[in-house]
């Protein structure tokens, strides 16, 4: 998967258009509330699909659906995600990991409404890893087991501050 180019692809589309164009291309999606993150499925991040009518389906019955996709082996993907709250950020922590050679290899960068941001990396073969949180620091790793919001998506249903990209393999 190629996060930088599925999502300026999108960018700009209605929800359901986007989330048919990235199933299509082979990545698992699901319907989260409009402005939100609470998965609208059942099962959440385990009912993520490609199946173009699925999804045609969901987006039918929710038009203005947050699209999620899982992190970890059903994605390729896995992400950092960078919180920034009221008495902090995570921006300093992950720049003290990048400083040391963690976070290298990146794909793409997702500038969340927040002000925080997705980093997002391939998965590594043979080496899966679950979702953890270091709250402390205000970043959280979504692998498996995990899922984020992905673009277009909003902050909500009458909102234009969303998830955006901010960049391919550069620096953050």
């Amino acid at each position: 998967m190629d996060p930088a180019a599925l999502f300026t692809e999108v960018a700009g589309l209605p929800l359901g258009a986007a989330a048919a164009v990235i199933a299509r291309s082979g990545v698992p999606v699901f319907p989260c509330v409009p402005g939100g993150k609470r998965p609208l499925t059942r099962h959440g991040f385990m009912d993520a699909t490609t199946d173009t009518d699925r999804v045609a389906a969901w987006w039918r019955r929710w038009p203005g659906a947050n699209i999620a996709m899982p992190t970890g082996a059903a994605s390729g993907v896995e992400v950092v995600d960078i919180d920034v709250k009221p008495g902090g950020s995570g921006f300093g922590g992950f720049a003290h990991a990048r400083a040391a050679g963690l976070v290298a290899g990146h794909l793409a960068v997702v500038r969340t409404p927040s002000g925080g941001a997705h980093v997002y990396f391939p998965t590594s073969a043979g080496r899966a890893q679950r979702s953890w949180q270091a709250a402390a620091a205000r970043v959280d790793f979504r692998g498996d087991g995990g899922y984020v919001i992905i673009p277009p998506s909003t902050t909500s249903a009458t909102s234009t501050a969303g998830y955006r990209l901010a960049g391919g393999p550069v620096g953050v």
